[in-house]
């Protein structure tokens, strides 16, 4: 009897382990395809969605505005390890390496038409020298940055300045301008112009095209009037206009209030001796310098008191 109790429990087990075996590959045979399906979705769409969502992520994230192409142009700091050339016929004998031509103080009286052979030319130094003429092949140099002629004889700048798309600083102080060309207005990467120390007598309004001009230079010239057109370089964050003696300052103040970044102005030598309380208007102002104006004590504190967030210099 307990024989046969012990043959009935084997074999209830033997059967429950082979239904167990059964179930469990019944289980595998329905799993296994689902799971292999899974990855298989995986694989045709993830990457797909991936891709587009990145797509979609590159649209909408802002440009950063850059020179078009790999045109070779080098940051200051790059520029700064370079050896310059310093004369005209040194740099022709190799004009494809050079990227400096320093000709400071060496008597030069014009800028002569060979100048152009230099296509990578990218800084220029043609300060107090006795420059009367500028070829118009300066036009020429398309990757010229850096332009220095300040303390020479210059009287009109070419047109052709205008086709130096990449030039950022142009230095003309200290000659005898008078009238700047409606094309300097092309120079859209333009950000420093300074023109102190000439003659004009007016400012071009198509130098409100330069939107990306942050300092303008005009001391020392004979400046009646700054055109509202001005008003538009929304970049611009410091303007220089001192010893411009014609300039009417309530008329000059208006006109200012109206440009969007300005920061620090300079009105020093203009013979102010009464501040008007149109300066109010230049609330955005962190700097103010009014350096050899006629102003007494009392009219100091009242443009103190009229800028109370603004640093003023006397």
């Amino acid at each position: 009897m307990k024989k046969l109790s012990l043959l009935i429990s084997l074999d209830y087990i033997t059967n429950m382990e082979k239904k167990s075996e059964i179930d469990v590959i019944g289980i595998l045979k329905i799993v296994v395809p689902l799971i292999l399906g899974i990855i298989l979705l995986i694989f045709l769409f993830v990457p797909k969605s991936f891709e587009a969502a990145t797509s979609t992520l590159k649209n909408v994230l802002p440009k950063k505005k850059t020179v078009e192409g790999d045109i070779g142009l080098l940051s200051w700091e790059e520029l700064e390890q370079i050896k310059p050339f310093n004369s005209l016929s040194e740099a022709l004998r190799t004009p494809n390496e050079v990227r400096i031509l320093n000709m400071k103080s060496q008597n030069i009286d014009e800028i002569p038409a060979e100048i152009a052979a230099l296509q990578k030319l990218q800084i220029l130094e043609l300060q107090n020298n006795k420059i009367e003429y500028i070829a118009k092949e300066i036009g020429q140099l398309p990757f010229l940055q850096y332009l220095y002629l300040s303390k020479n004889h210059i009287t009109i700048l070419p047109e052709t300045i205008g086709k130096m798309k990449y030039l950022k600083h142009l230095e003309v102080s200290n000659n005898k301008i008078r009238v700047l060309p409606d094309e300097i207005s092309n120079l859209e990467y333009l950000e420093e112009l300074d023109l102190r120390n000439n003659r004009l007598i007016s400012i071009n309004p198509k130098l409100s095209g330069n939107r990306g001009l942050e300092i303008l230079r005009l001391s020392g010239n004979n400046l009646t009037k700054i055109p509202e057109q001005l008003a538009r370089l929304d970049s611009l964050h410091h303007l220089d206009l001192s010893n411009n003696k014609s300039l009417n300052l309530r008329e000059t103040i208006l006109v200012l209030a109206k440009f969007p970044r300005l920061q620090n102005l300079e009105l020093s030598d203009m013979n102010i001796q009464l501040i008007p309380k149109e300066i109010a208007e230049l609330r955005k102002l962190r700097l103010l310098v009014l350096r050899g104006n006629k102003l007494s004590q009392t009219e100091k504190q009242n443009a103190r008191n009229l800028l109370p967030n603004t640093t003023i210099e006397f």
